[in-house]
């Protein structure tokens, strides 16, 4: 007579249960990458924004990894915030399976003038309101940041990435007509930097004080 172990059926409808979510996920970022008209974009004020989310990402996030948000009033952006929540979220989950070990995350809102932007952002003549995310994590070697914007390019093991991350980082920031940046050292840490346009006038010293 055969015996089925109560635990075994636990785990496996755990396993099926994990599957399911992650081939939702995969469906729901999919389907988000490749519909840009489904973006609603919208006024967004970062320091009333910004602390609320990184508080809520909090739960996703081990006790050895601290998580800080810096940003100061002045700082309104235009972008869908299912977007923009989407991207940010992609960024601290990445540099959460960057520290094992623990470390941690800062997510810096600032207005970068237009002379101290990167080539790529050379053309947004007023400035750019700077989100970065800032990790202590482990780091990416050439190869792996030279290809870190592909679609489906991943270093996880199978099951544990989709490799749309990042590139669903890129295809949501230029989508708000933004500019996407990313630095790494291996054994140092990542900063990934969005860059996008300022829409309305307003002072830099004003926001800067």
């Amino acid at each position: 007579r055969s015996e089925t172990n109560p635990q075994q059926i636990h785990d496996g409808i755990e396993q099926i249960h994990a599957a399911a979510e992650r081939s939702r996920g995969l469906t729901r970022q999919l389907l988000a990458f490749s519909r840009p008209d489904m973006q609603t974009p919208t006024r967004v004020e970062l320091h009333h924004f910004l602390p609320s989310l990184v508080k809520s990402y909090r739960r996703l996030l081990p006790d050895d990894i601290s998580i800080v948000a810096h940003t100061v009033p002045g700082l309104p952006i235009f972008m869908d915030e299912g977007h923009l929540s989407q991207v940010l979220l992609n960024i601290v989950l990445n540099a959460r399976d960057a520290m094992p070990t623990g470390g941690t995350v800062a997510v810096i809102a600032r207005f970068t003038p237009h002379e101290e932007l990167p080539p790529a952002a050379s053309g947004f003549h007023k400035g750019a309101v700077e989100i970065e995310v800032t990790d202590t994590g482990a780091g990416m070697d050439a190869e792996t940041l030279e290809r870190a914007f592909e679609p489906f390019y991943t270093t996880k093991p199978v099951g544990k990435g989709t490799g749309l991350g990042l590139s669903q980082v890129y295809g949501f920031v230029r989508q708000s007509d933004g500019e996407v940046s990313i630095e790494s050292e291996l054994g140092v840490g990542t900063s990934v930097a969005m860059m996008l346009p300022v829409r309305e006038a307003f002072s830099p010293v004003e926001v800067l004080t």
